[in-house]
């Protein structure tokens, strides 16, 4: 079984819950081929606004975010030793022969160039795209929010696959990127987006996916 793990950017300011998230991803590795995608937002955010002043370049705010994600990467695999970086164009390859490991995917991405340079690309594009070329049998999203929570409502369970309809209000609310929306359609496998600070679902996710 593989599975993409986007660890977002913005968990870096929980770093003891993070630390718990790459232990409980670290155990779900013994039995699948794990690859973690490290958010960049955590970094990013300073290259947004560099952006937004005109200091940068599309193009250059694309692949200096993304520079970030490989920042991200280290920093975690720093957290939590257990878990290797690569950072190859063969990523694929070494994930399909069996290896878990924390991708730094700047290069990987310079050589497939075929997401937009726009902030409707982020790290969850990103991590849906590996998932698609990767063949993944599911892309898990975590953020340091509820995602469905809308005033006191839930519009589904974090612990379901995403269904098509909460697509487009997990975008309206600024949740997942815009871009994802032409993604979804071609990802074959199980789509969820959840609570990082929730490890538990985590877990109960990749237990549903085993049975």
């Amino acid at each position: 079984m593989k599975v993409v793990i986007k660890v977002g950017g913005s968990l870096m300011n929980h770093p003891y819950q993070l630390r718990e998230i790459l232990k409980i991803i670290s155990d779900i590795a013994e039995q699948r081929k794990v690859l973690i995608v490290p958010g960049g937002a955590y970094f990013a955010n300073r290259i947004r606004e560099l952006h937004s002043r005109k200091y940068l370049s599309d193009s250059a705010a694309h692949w200096l975010a993304i520079r970030c994600m490989d920042l991200s990467g280290s920093l975690m695999a720093d957290m939590q030793p257990s878990w290797s970086l690569y950072s190859g164009i063969d990523a694929f390859k070494r994930w399909a022969d069996g290896e878990s490991f924390i991708i730094q995917p700047y290069e990987l991405l310079k050589s497939h160039d075929r997401l937009p340079h726009s902030w409707d690309v982020t790290s969850d594009s990103i991590s849906l795209w590996i998932g698609i070329q990767g063949e993944a049998d599911a892309v898990l999203i975590l953020k340091s929010i509820s995602p469905f929570m809308k005033w006191w409502s839930v519009i589904q369970s974090e612990t379901e696959v995403v269904r098509p309809e909460s697509v487009q209000y997990l975008i309206d609310k600024e949740i997942i990127d815009r871009y994802i929306s032409q993604l979804y359609p071609k990802f074959k496998g199980d789509f969820y987006v959840l609570n990082g600070l929730r490890p538990e679902n985590l877990s109960e996710i990749i237990n549903k996916q085993s049975q």
